[in-house]
């Protein structure tokens, strides 16, 4: 990839590549006792259009097994925000707002269902340069998903490996 004319990390024509993963367990009593496991990849890029003001896309992977069902979930879909900071910054907090569209499978005792669904999300963060190009962040995002049995609210949290794509000085 081709990165010119920029001079640190939210400048214009930078870029940030970001991935994460996660695994979750849980065990509940809520609707009767069984077991819950969930796993999570995603990796986003963002490229500035112009100094702090990026447009992206992001795609992902959640796995969920519970009592006899599994469901597998892949998304895609743009984002949009705002980052702040400078040449001399040490972080670099941003704001995003982004649209998923994703397929779910689900396998159950009464076979195999494929459903499509959309979520709308805000999100904050942080990206702390740990070396030149190299960047740790944390990431707190607001969901709504809406799927073919009804609405989903959710509350994220995610930590994310990230690639400071810009030209040094």
């Amino acid at each position: 990839m081709l990165v010119h004319g920029q001079n640190y990390p939210v400048s214009k024509n930078s870029g940030i590549l970001s991935g994460s993963m996660s695994f979750s367990s849980t065990q509940t009593t809520l609707t009767g006792r069984y077991f819950i496991a969930q796993t999570n990849f995603s990796t986003s890029y963002d490229h500035f259009i112009f100094n702090h003001f990026m447009m992206g896309f992001e795609t992902g992977f959640q796995g969920l097994h519970y009592k006899a069902n599994n469901e597998s979930y892949i998304y895609l879909g743009p984002q949009l925000g705002v980052a702040f900071g400078n040449a001399t910054s040490t972080i670099f907090p941003y704001i995003k707002a982004y649209h998923r569209y994703s397929v779910q499978f689900i396998d159950n005792s009464t076979g195999m269902d494929n459903y499509s669904g959309n979520t709308l999300a805000i999100a904050a963060g942080i990206i702390v340069p740990i070396k030149s190009h190299l960047g740790l962040g944390i990431e707190l995002a607001y969901c709504r998903s809406y799927y073919y049995w009804g609405k989903q609210f959710d509350l994220l949290m995610s930590f994310t490996i990230n690639g400071l794509l810009y030209k040094d000085n």
